[in-house]
């Protein structure tokens, strides 16, 4: 069009104006991709764990560990033993009070038996009591028996009828006591052997075995340690060997077209160069920004937060039994829309893969990062001379308009220090979506404003403090602050020049 066709004249303007369209241009294949085929170098493989808690009531001392670090055992494998004097002891003595309570429940039964007896006995007290005072009231009636022997009797059956009053009240205490039962077991012998079943629970805890098949790692505990009583807390990790998961965080834009049973690239950096298939088990639509606790006071949104991320749950095809814990790695899933875009992933993740043989040397991304920033010297000292060798040619043709000519000059110069700031900020974002060049830090949501308004401030050495560079972003950042200050410095020198060229002339002569 410039050259060939011969359809435009090249001038910075032009330079400019293609350069900003090409830059946008390459854009649509760094923004595509993250839609239709979105990838995440967050990605971590998670294995259920338990932690391994002592429940002893007392300070207990731990005697001896079973299992080695590491070593795999089967679910029901003895892990820990602690002390068992102390609460063996305790389950004797409670075993000792359930015969007690047992052969108790016989004396009450005897007790209620011989009270039994007793309410018999008296009733038959009462009984002949009842028939000696009838004879006497007969004989005295007749005149052969005496009113006081009567009377005597008549006392003896009320004491009688009083016997028998007592004697059932005891008999039906002895009864309530005898027949006090939870579930056909008397109260007494129920509640010594709940005492003895806790004991022996206890008596149980002091052998810890494994939930599960797996192994322990970082195990620190030794014989010696006291646990129990106030020393709450695990003493180990146990990490279960059943089927590992992996989770995958992205940015909630970015998973508008996930969803499950969609196929994955998944890149570990434990196999540099190699690629597992798997596919999305789930979409956890939920983050720590969506909740809120329940308090007595009212909540405050002073500033945004930042954006958070969605995990997505990833199962991974024939995995391996190895997979530890922790292992990292990056993931591209294929959403199945713009399917041109994909082979640009593929690349991407593969890149990832095999760059797992480089990247653990010292200074690898550092030295990219320095390349980058040697790349963008160039390119913005390039920009910056087309424009003001334009702008000198530009003052020239308009010397007799000097107000004119220096005012469109400094609007054309503030504009091209803005598309400076604009080209390292969109290269500074860029860096950002790999983990290992850092990122921005601070009050920041990772959108282009934000790394523009960190680009300006580094290339003008302003510097509030409020956002800051981390990792290999810095190198890129220390740069652009020199080259902002040169840069400036270029244009003031070219306007005291220029200004001295329009008004220097007519100064003199006056």
């Amino acid at each position: 069009m410039f050259f060939k066709l011969k359809l435009l004249k090249f001038t910075p303007l032009w330079a400019m104006i293609s350069f900003w369209f090409g830059l946008h241009l390459l854009l649509l294949f760094i923004i595509a991709p993250r839609f239709f085929q979105p990838g995440s170098e967050d990605l971590r493989v998670i294995r259920h764990n338990v932690q391994l808690v002592p429940r002893l009531p007392d300070p207990t001392l731990l005697t001896a560990v079973l299992v080695k670090p590491d070593e795999y055992v089967k679910k029901g494998t003895p892990l820990f033993e602690f002390d068992k004097s102390v609460y063996q002891y305790r389950v004797d003595n409670a075993k000792a009070q359930v015969a007690a309570a047992e052969q108790h429940v016989l004396v009450l039964k005897a007790n209620l038996e011989a009270v039994s007896q007793q309410v018999a006995q008296a009733k038959a007290n009462e009984q002949f009591a009842q028939r000696q005072v009838t004879r006497y009231e007969a004989m005295a009636k007749e005149g052969a028996g005496s009113q006081q022997d009567l009377q005597q009797w008549q006392d003896q059956l009320v004491v009688n009828q009083a016997d028998i009053q007592v004697a059932l009240a005891n008999e039906k205490k002895a009864k309530l006591e005898y027949e006090a039962q939870i579930d056909g077991v008397n109260t007494k012998v129920a509640e010594a052997k709940s005492v003895l079943q806790e004991q022996e629970y206890y008596l149980g805890q002091t052998t810890i075995h494994a939930p599960a098949d797996g192994y322990i790692t970082n195990l620190q505990a030794r014989p010696g340690l006291v646990v129990g009583g106030r020393r709450i807390g695990a003493i180990a990790s146990f990490i279960c060997e059943e089927e590992p998961y992996i989770l995958a965080t992205f940015f909630q834009s970015h998973l508008m077209y996930v969803k499950e049973g969609q196929p994955v690239e998944i890149a570990l950096d434990t196999y540099p160069g190699q690629i597992f298939e798997g596919e999305v088990e789930a979409v956890w639509k939920a983050a720590g920004q969506g909740q809120m606790m329940p308090m007595g006071m009212l909540p405050t949104f002073e500033e945004p937060l930042p954006k958070g991320r969605f995990p997505v749950k990833i199962r991974i095809k024939d995995p391996d039994p190895l997979l530890a814990a922790g292992v990292q790695g990056a993931v591209a899933i294929y959403t199945g829309e713009g399917n041109s875009f994909s082979i640009l992933r593929r690349i991407e993740i593969r890149s990832y893969s095999y760059g797992n043989y480089l990247y653990p040397m010292p200074n690898v991304m550092a030295a990219i990062a320095a390349l980058i920033a040697g790349v963008l010297v160039v390119v913005t000292v390039a920009i910056h001379l087309f424009t003001l060798r334009g702008l000198s040619k530009f003052i020239r043709r308009l010397k007799n308009t000097p107000v004119l000519a220096m005012g469109f000059s400094m609007v054309a110069a503030i504009a091209v220090h803005l598309f400076e700031i604009f080209i390292f900020a969109i290269v500074l974002m860029g860096m950002s979506f790999e983990d290992r060049f850092g990122s921005l830090t601070g009050k920041v949501d990772d959108s282009l404003r934000d790394y523009f308004y960190y680009s300006a401030l580094a290339y003008t050495s302003l510097g509030f403090g409020d956002v800051s560079p981390q990792g290999s972003l810095r190198s890129v950042a220390a740069v652009e602050a020199i080259t902002g200050l040169v840069l400036i410095a270029w244009t003031a020198s070219f306007a005291f020049l220029a200004m001295q060229e329009l008004w220097g002339e007519k100064d003199s002569q006056n």
